[in-house]
C-alpha cells in the first residue's frame, strides 16, 4: 500500500520506511516508550510525535497550567520562549528570506542540527591570561551606580552569577564596574580596565588586517557570513590569572571566570582561539566574531557550510542567528561589499558623522584623519588630498576654516563615488601604471583592464628635492613594494611617462641604483607611455585643489584631453580642448549651470582661455537668454540719476569692501538655521575677491566675529575698510577694534547703495544664486557663490580674482597666470570710465510687438524670491502705449509697461515657441560624451 503524507504546509513528505523505537524518559523518572515510526528523508527535526502517540500512551496535555501528564509521571511543559524554540524560529525566519527551495531545507537543517548551546559550554584549549608588569597592582575606588538603576544592576549580576561568567570572591584587585543602561531598558554592566591595561605586557599574537584578509577571493561567486555570539564568555579566565579580574560593585567584590570584555589582550585571545579552529579552512576569513565562507559554486558552498557548521558544533561555539547571512551573491563584510567583480566599501556601514563633525582638539582631528585613511584604498589622490589636515597636526590650535569644510565635503563625495577594486588573478600578469608631480607620487594596479589597487603618496623633507627622473623612479619604486604581496612571482608591465625610467643606464644616480638593487626581487619591464594616455595615475599624484572647476572631469584638461582633441592655439602657443561643434552648446549649458548662472559676458571670458569653442560669445549669449531659471531670478539692469566717481584700490588686499545682504528665510534652504539669516560679503577692492559669511544675528559682535573669521584671520591685514552706514558697522566697539588693527574705516554716503558698487554688484549675484539654488545644502549655495565671484573672468580686470590674489587658476591649475598689476589697474579706471558713461544714458523705449514674449515684474518681497513671472504671451497694447495685455495660458490681465521686459533669445519675440528643455549633466554627461538637449523645432 503506497502511504502519501504532506505536511502541515501541505508540501509532500517523501515515506523511505518504517521502525519501532524506544523513546526514553530521564526525568522525574525514566519510562519507555515503544513506538513504531515513519522514516522519512528530509526532515529537520529528529522526531515528531502526533496524536497517535498521545492517544496510545494517554497523554494529557495542559497548557493552561503548563504540564504534560501519562499514567506514570508528569512532565513540565517547555515555553514557548525556550532557547530551543528561540533557535527554531530564528531558524525559520532566516530561511524564509528569498532562498532557493534545496538552499531553504538544507540551510534549516544545518541550523536546527547546531543545538542552541549556553554560556556554560567553554570553547576548548584556549585560556587567556594577564601578563603584568611585576611589582604593580590595582585597587581602585568603585563607582557608585544612580539609585534609578540599582536593582537592574544587582539583576544583571545575578544573572551573571547563575551563568557562571563571574563569581564572588573576598579580596583580589579591584577595578571600578559601571551599569549602562541599554535602548531597551535591560542593563550592561561594564568594567573600566583601564589601569589594569595600562600594566599588562601587549600580547605578540598579530592583529588580522583587512585588507590583506580579502585580497584573495577571485572567482568567488557565493559568500556566507556567520555572526558569532558572546564569544568572549566561552573563553575561560587561567585560574591564576582571574585575581588581576577583580571588580567591585553595589559593596561586592567580583571576579571573572570567564574573559570579559575591555581587557587589552581579549581581541588577540579570541582571534587566536578562532584562527585555531577555522585556520586550516581556506574558503573562512576570520575576523574577531565574524566569519566569511566563500565558495566557486553552490554546490562547493554546501559542503563548505557543512564543514564551518560541524566545527561550530565540535568546539562549542555560538552564532547569531539574525545577524548571519547565507548564499548571497553580494555581501556586506567589515565595511565592505563584496561580490565576484570585487569589493567596494559599504557607504550605508560608514559612520559618515565623523565627516560632520568640527574637530576641535589634536585628538579629535587625528580620529577624523584615521576614519578617512580607513577608505584609503578606494580614494583616488588622497594622499595630496588629505595633506592640509596633516599640517594642522603641527599647530598648536586647530582652526577649522571654511576651504577645510570644502574639503572634507569633496572626500565625502569621493566615499560615497569609491573605487570598486577587482580581486586579483595570480595566474595572470599586471600592469602598473605610475607618476610623479611637483608635490606627490601615485600609482594604479591593473589587470586586464580592472583595477586592483590605489597608491598615492605625498612626497615630504628631501623627497620634494629629487630630480624630475628620481620622482618618477620614486613613484616606481614606492608602488612596487605597496603592492608586493599582490604581484611577487608575477610578471609586471610598468607604464611610465617618463622616458628616461625606461632606459638602463650605465651610471645612474646612487639613490636609483639602491631602489634598483631592492626591487630585483621583482619580474618587472619598464616602458613607456604617452603622459595624454597615462590618466590612470596622473591625477593621483596631483594635489587637488578644493572648490575649483577641476572638481569635475569637464572642466579638468587631463581628462578631457582623452576625449576630445587637444591642439596648440597659434597666438599663444597655449594648449585649447577643442569642444565639436555639435557638443559646443550643451557643454556651455552645463557650464553655466555649474558656475552659479554668471551672465554671458562672464561665462565667455571665463571659458575662452581654456576651450575652442566655435561662436562661444554668441552661444553664451543665447544660453543666458534662454535660461528660465536667470530670466525669473535676474533683474534688468537699473538707470537712475548720474553718477560719478568710483572705488578702488591699486594692489591687492590693501582695500576691502564690506556689506550685508539678506535676510534669507532658513525654510527655503537645507539648513540647521531656524532663523531668518543674512550674508556679511567682503570684497577686495582690486582684485573683486570676494568671501561670504553667514550672520545669525545683525549685531556689531556678530558682525565684527565673522568678519575676522571670514576675512581678517586669514589674509593680510588691509589698510582701509569701506562700508555702508549701518548700525553694524558705525558701532562704537566695532571702530574701536578697526582702531585697534589700524585699519583705516570710509563710509558711503547716506541712502546711496551705487556708491559701494562693488559690492552691490556682487550681492545681485548671491541674490540670484539663492533664488536658483533653493531647496539645496547652505554650505552647496556658499560655494556656489564663491565659485561664481571667485572663479569666473571679472569683466573690469579681465582676470580670474584667484588669479590676481593668490597667482592660481582654478579653471586650470597648470596654466600661468596673465595678472599684470599694472595692466589691471589700467583697465579699472577705463572699465570705471565707460560704466559711468554708460549708466547715465537715459533709458532706452522699449516698442513691443504682437505675440512677444515676456517676464513681469513680481510683487516686493523677500530677496530670494524671484524678481519676475513668466513668460507671458503679449496679445495687444493699449493705445496710450503704457499698458500690456498679456497671457501665459491660465491668466490673462494688463501690466504697465515699466514692469516688462522682454524675454532673451528664442524666447523672444515672433517665435513660436512652447517648450524648452535643456538636460545636461555636468559630470556624467560629459564624461560618457552623453549629451541631450532639445531646443526649438526639436533640433539636437
Amino acid at each position: 500500500m503506497h502511504l502519501q503524507i504532506f505536511g502541515a504546509d501541505m508540501s509532500p513528505l517523501n515515506v523511505i520506511g518504517n521502525a519501532e523505537i524506544d523513546i526514553r524518559t530521564k526525568q522525574p523518572s525514566e519510562i519507555i516508550f515503544k513506538t513504531p515510526m515513519l522514516i522519512i528523508d528530509g526532515l529537520v527535526h529528529d522526531v515528531i510525535l502526533g496524536r497517535e502517540f498521545l492517544e496510545r500512551h494517554e497523554f494529557i496535555l495542559n497548557f493552561r497550567d503548563g504540564f504534560i501528564q501519562c499514567p506514570h509521571a508528569t512532565f513540565e511543559m517547555a515555553s514557548s520562549t525556550s532557547s530551543h524554540q528561540r533557535t527554531v524560529n530564528e531558524a525559520n525566519n532566516i530561511v524564509e528570506n528569498g532562498f532557493k527551495t534545496n538552499h531553504r531545507l538544507k540551510l534549516r537543517k544545518l541550523l536546527l542540527e547546531h543545538k542552541t548551546r549556553d554560556l556554560h559550554q567553554k570553547i576548548p584549549h584556549i585560556q587567556h591570561t594577564i601578563e603584568t608588569v611585576p611589582d604593580k597592582t590595582i585597587y581602585l575606588k568603585p563607582y557608585p551606580v544612580p539609585d534609578k538603576l540599582v536593582q537592574a544592576t544587582k539583576k544583571e549580576v545575578q544573572r551573571l552569577l547563575e551563568e557562571k561568567i563571574i563569581i564572588k570572591t573576598k579580596d583580589g584587585w579591584s577595578s571600578p564596574a559601571f551599569a549602562k543602561q541599554k535602548k531597551d531598558g535591560s542593563i550592561r554592566l561594564l568594567i573600566d580596565y583601564r589601569a589594569l591595561n595600562e600594566i599588562t605586557r601587549q600580547s605578540g599574537y598579530p592583529n588580522p588586517g583587512i585588507d590583506d584578509l580579502l585580497t584573495n577571493l577571485h572567482g568567488m561567486t557565493i559568500f556566507s557570513k556567520i555572526d558569532l555570539k558572546n564569544g568572549y564568555y566561552q573563553i575561560p579566565m587561567a585560574p591564576s590569572d582571574r585575581y588581576k579580574t577583580g571588580f567591585s560593585i553595589l559593596g561586592q567584590h567580583y571576579e571573572c571566570i570567564r574573559m570579559p570584555m575591555g581587557l587589552k589582550n581579549a581581541p588577540k585571545t579570541f582571534q587566536h582561539a578562532m584562527m585555531n579552529i577555522f585556520g586550516d579552512f581556506e574558503f573562512v576569513k576570520v575576523y574577531l566574531d565574524d566569519l566569511l565562507i566563500h565558495s566557486l559554486s553552490e554546490s562547493e558552498h554546501e559542503r563548505h557550510l557543512e564543514m564551518v557548521f560541524k566545527r561550530i558544533s565540535d568546539n562549542n561555539i555560538l552564532i547569531n542567528v539574525e545577524k548571519s547571512k547565507f548564499y548571497q551573491d553580494e555581501i556586506d563584510f567589515l565595511g565592505k561589499t563584496i561580490n565576484k567583480h570585487g569589493i567596494k566599501l559599504n557607504t550605508s556601514e560608514l559612520k559618515m558623522e565623523h565627516l560632520d563633525k568640527v574637530p576641535l582638539t589634536k585628538r579629535q582631528l587625528q580620529s577624523l584623519i584615521g576614519f578617512i585613511n580607513w577608505c584609503r584604498p578606494h580614494l583616488p589622490g588622497l594622499s595630496s588630498k588629505i595633506a592640509p589636515l596633516n599640517e594642522k597636526l603641527k599647530d598648536p590650535k586647530i582652526r577649522w576654516t571654511d576651504h577645510d569644510r570644502s574639503l572634507i565635503n569633496e572626500i565625502r563625495t569621493d566615499i560615497q563615488k569609491n573605487q570598486n577594486l577587482a580581486f586579483p588573478d595570480p595566474n595572470k600578469n599586471f600592469e602598473l601604471f605610475t607618476d610623479a608631480s611637483e608635490k606627490g607620487i601615485g600609482a594604479v594596479l591593473k589587470q586586464e583592464s580592472n583595477i586592483i589597487g590605489i597608491f598615492s603618496k605625498k612626497l615630504s623633507g628631501s623627497e620634494l628635492n629629487y630630480s624630475v627622473v628620481e620622482k618618477e623612479f620614486f613613484a616606481i619604486y614606492k608602488a612596487l613594494l605597496h603592492f608586493r604581496k599582490t604581484i611577487l612571482c608575477s610578471k609586471i608591465t610598468i607604464w611610465t611617462d617618463n622616458r628616461n625610467c625606461t632606459f638602463d643606464c650605465k651610471n645612474p644616480v646612487n639613490r636609483i641604483n639602491r631602489w634598483k638593487h631592492q626591487l630585483e626581487e621583482f619580474d618587472y619591464k619598464i616602458l613607456h607611455i604617452e603622459g595624454k594616455q597615462n590618466t590612470a595615475a596622473d591625477h593621483l599624484s596631483r594635489h587637488e585643489i578644493t572648490n575649483t572647476i577641476s572638481e569635475i572631469n569637464p572642466f579638468e584638461t587631463k581628462t578631457l584631453s582623452t576625449t576630445y582633441q587637444a591642439f596648440i592655439d597659434t597666438k599663444n602657443g597655449s594648449k585649447l580642448i577643442n569642444i565639436p561643434n555639435n557638443k559646443s552648446r550643451a557643454f556651455v549649458v552645463a557650464a553655466h549651470e555649474y558656475l552659479g548662472h554668471p551672465g554671458a559676458d562672464k561665462l565667455a571670458r571665463t571659458l575662452n582661455p581654456l576651450y575652442q569653442i566655435r561662436e562661444l560669445a554668441h552661444i553664451c549669449h543665447e544660453v543666458s537668454k534662454e535660461c528660465c531659471k536667470c530670466q525669473r531670478a535676474k533683474s534688468g539692469p537699473t538707470h537712475y540719476g548720474k553718477t560719478s566717481g568710483h572705488l578702488s584700490s591699486k594692489t591687492p588686499f590693501t582695500d576691502i569692501s564690506v556689506d550685508i545682504v539678506g535676510p534669507f528665510n532658513p525654510l527655503l534652504y537645507n539648513t540647521n538655521l531656524t532663523n531668518h539669516f543674512h550674508l556679511l560679503v567682503v570684497t577686495d577692492m582690486h582684485s573683486r575677491f570676494t568671501k561670504v559669511g553667514i550672520l545669525k544675528t545683525l549685531t556689531s559682535n556678530e558682525t565684527w566675529s565673522v568678519l575676522k573669521k571670514t576675512w581678517l584671520d586669514l589674509y593680510t591685514k588691509p589698510e582701509r575698510i569701506h562700508s555702508d552706514n549701518g548700525t553694524q558697522f558705525t558701532a562704537e566697539k566695532f571702530q574701536k577694534q578697526l582702531q585697534d588693527l589700524k585699519i583705516v574705516q570710509t563710509f558711503s554716503s547716506v541712502n546711496n547703495p551705487q556708491s559701494n558698487g562693488i559690492t552691490e554688484r556682487s550681492n545681485r549675484a548671491i541674490n540670484e544664486i539663492f533664488r536658483i539654488y533653493k531647496n539645496h545644502d547652505l554650505e552647496t549655495i556658499i560655494t556656489k557663490i564663491h565659485r561664481r565671484l571667485n572663479e569666473t573672468i571679472h569683466r573690469t580686470t579681465n582676470c580670474l580674482p584667484t588669479e590676481i590674489n593668490f597667482s592660481h587658476n582654478p579653471i586650470s591649475p597648470k596654466a600661468k597666470s596673465h595678472y599684470d598689476e599694472n595692466e589691471v589697474n589700467r583697465r579699472i579706471k577705463e572699465e570705471s570710465i565707460k560704466n559711468e558713461q554708460k549708466t547715465n544714458k537715459k533709458r532706452k523705449t522699449i516698442e513691443f510687438n504682437d505675440n512677444d514674449l515676456l517676464y513681469i515684474k513680481c510683487p516686493t518681497g523677500i530677496k530670494t524670491d524671484n524678481k519676475f513671472d513668466g513668460p507671458y504671451r503679449m496679445i495687444t497694447q493699449s493705445k496710450d502705449k503704457n499698458r500690456l495685455l498679456v497671457s501665459n495660458g491660465m491668466v490673462t490681465k494688463w501690466t504697465n509697461t515699466k514692469n516688462v521686459k522682454v524675454a532673451g533669445g528664442f524666447h523672444g519675440r515672433g517665435q513660436n515657441v512652447t517648450t524648452v528643455v535643456y538636460s545636461c549633466d555636468m559630470k556624467g554627461d560629459i564624461e560618457n560624451k552623453n549629451f541631450s538637449i532639445v531646443t526649438p523645432n526639436n533640433e539636437q
